[in-house]
């Protein structure tokens, strides 16, 4: 059964660059991998203590070297 695919129009109002937005998504995989390590360490008694994972709200740990602002001052930075 083939599925037919639909390309799908998303505004963007912060002007990502296809690069920014790839990089936006490695970071926020990258937090959920360290978590589910940090999760399954926990459950296994080596790590002691308590955790707070960020399961599904990694885009909180995007800091600001990831606004577009930043970008944009970096962009204009390395023109010169």
């Amino acid at each position: 059964m083939m599925t037919a695919t639909k390309n799908i129009s998303i505004p963007n109002r912060a002007g990502l660059t296809d690069e920014n937005l790839v990089e936006l998504y490695r970071t926020m995989w990258e937090i959920r991998f360290f978590d589910e390590k940090v999760d399954q360490l926990f459950a296994k008694g080596l790590i002691h203590g308590t955790t707070h994972l960020a399961v599904g709200f990694e885009k909180n740990g995007l800091d600001h070297r990831h606004s577009p602002r930043t970008w944009t001052n970096n962009r204009k930075r390395n023109e010169h």
